[in-house]
C-alpha cells in the first residue's frame, strides 16, 4: 500500500527536521540563520550575507533541484515531501490513536500541538536551542511573534490545507510548464472496461478531485486514490484502475538532473574550499592632511578564537589595527596610513601564524 510508504516517508522527514537544529559540525550548526552575525550556518561552514556569489550558486542549485525533481518524479514532491501535505498526514495518523469517528475534528485538534512544534522548530533555525525558551520568557515581542506564527501555520494547515496547492503555490504553476506526455503522474486507465463507480477515489482525495477526469493541477500524486481503488478491485480479483504512469528516466530528465548535479557540485566545492580567513581592505577617503584612510573587514572562518594584527611596512597606522575574533566571528575598522614613501601602501594581516598581504594605491 502506498499509504504505508508515505507514512514512513513522513516519519523520516519528521525525525530529520526535529534533529536538524541540534546537529553540529565542528561547532557549527548544520543549517541555521544567524541574523545578529549576518551569516548562515551551512554544512559545517559559515556563509556570510555579503558573499553574494555564494548565494547565487546556492539559489541556482535550489532552483535546479526543483526543476530536476519535477522532470524525474512529476508531482511526487508535493505528496511525499512538501510540509503543506506531510504535516496534516502526520496529524491524521496521530488522530487514529484516539477514539472517535470524526477524522476531520481529530486532525484539527491534533494539529494544535503539532503546529506548535513546527513553529518551535522554525524558530530554532534562527535561535540557539538553549536560548529559545529563555527568549520567549523574557521577550514579549518574541512571544507575540511565536504566537502569530503558530496561528498562521495552524490556520493554513487546518482550514486551507491542500487548497493552497491548487491556488497560490508557485511550484504547481512551474510543474505545468515542465510536464510532458511521459512525466510520472497518477492516472486513471481509460483503456480498460468502465470504472466500478464506487467513488472511493474521490472520498480519499485530499484535494477533492476526481482522478477519472484526467490530470489536474490540484493532484499532488499522493497515491491515496490508488490505494482506495486497490481495496475495492482486489475483492473482485481485478487490477486497480488507477496507478502511477510515465517514465522516470528519459532524455529530458537526464539533462535537467545533470544540470542540477553540476550546479550543486559547484556550490558545495566552492563553499567547502573557502579560505579560513577573509580579509578585505578598501580606501575610504583621506584625512584633512591628505593621509589615506582605509577600511578593512576580517572574518574568521574557523571554530577557534584568533588574534590578529595589521601592519604596513614604511607606514604608521592609526586606528584599530589589532584585536581578537571569536569563532566564526567578524570584525571591521578603519585606519590611517601615513609616514610612508611612494604612492603604494602595503597592508599585512597576521593571524594564526599566517600572513595575508594586500597592496593598495594611495590615490
Amino acid at each position: 500500500m502506498w499509504e504505508k510508504r508515505r507514512t514512513v516517508a513522513a516519519a523520516v522527514q519528521a525525525v530529520f527536521w526535529v534533529l536538524l537544529p541540534f546537529v553540529r559540525v565542528d561547532g557549527v550548526r548544520l543549517f541555521a540563520f544567524d541574523l545578529d552575525g549576518n551569516r548562515i550556518h551551512l554544512l559545517g561552514k559559515v556563509l556570510w550575507f555579503g558573499e553574494f556569489y555564494f548565494f547565487l550558486f546556492l539559489s541556482i542549485a535550489v532552483i535546479s533541484f526543483f526543476i530536476a525533481i519535477t522532470a524525474v518524479l512529476g508531482r511526487v514532491w508535493c505528496g511525499w515531501v512538501c510540509p503543506q501535505t506531510m504535516i496534516p498526514l502526520i496529524a491524521s495518523k496521530a488522530g487514529r490513536l484516539f477514539p472517535g469517528r470524526n477524522e476531520r475534528t481529530k486532525r484539527a485538534v491534533i494539529l494544535i500541538p503539532v503546529t506548535a512544534v513546527v513553529t518551535a522548530l522554525l524558530f530554532l533555525l534562527f535561535v540557539e536551542p538553549g536560548a529559545f525558551l529563555p527568549l520567549l520568557a523574557r521577550s514579549r515581542t518574541a512571544l507575540l511573534l511565536f504566537g502569530m506564527t503558530w496561528l498562521v501555520i495552524y490556520a493554513d494547515l487546518a482550514f486551507w490545507g491542500p487548497r493552497f496547492c491548487a491556488t497560490v503555490c508557485p511550484y504547481s504553476i512551474l510543474q505545468e510548464v515542465l510536464f510532458d506526455e511521459e512525466t510520472l503522474v497518477v492516472e486513471y486507465d481509460r483503456s480498460r472496461h468502465p470504472c466500478l463507480l464506487c467513488g472511493a477515489c474521490e472520498r480519499v482525495c485530499p484535494t477533492g478531485i476526481d482522478i477519472k477526469n484526467g490530470l489536474q493541477r490540484e493532484c499532488i500524486a499522493c497515491a491515496s486514490c490508488i490505494d482506495a481503488c486497490s481495496r475495492v478491485t482486489e475483492k473482485k480479483n481485478i487490477p486497480p484502475f488507477i496507478s502511477y504512469r510515465g517514465r522516470v528516466w528519459r532524455k529530458k530528465a537526464g539533462v535537467l538532473t545533470s544540470l542540477w548535479v553540476l550546479a550543486t557540485a559547484v556550490f558545495i566545492v566552492s563553499h567547502l574550499s573557502r579560505p579560513d580567513f577573509l580579509f578585505t581592505v578598501a580606501r575610504k577617503g583621506e584625512t584633512a592632511g591628505g593621509a589615506p584612510v582605509f577600511e578593512y573587514s576580517l572574518r574568521n572562518g574557523t571554530p577557534r578564537k584568533i588574534k590578529f594584527r595589521i601592519t604596513s611596512p614604511g607606514s604608521r597606522l592609526l586606528g584599530q589595527t589589532e584585536g581578537g575574533l571569536s569563532p566564526y566571528g567578524a570584525a571591521s575598522g578603519t585606519f590611517v596610513a601615513g609616514g610612508g614613501e611612494g604612492r603604494g601602501v602595503t597592508i599585512i594581516l597576521e593571524a594564526e601564524g599566517r600572513k595575508i598581504v594586500r597592496h593598495l594605491e594611495e590615490s
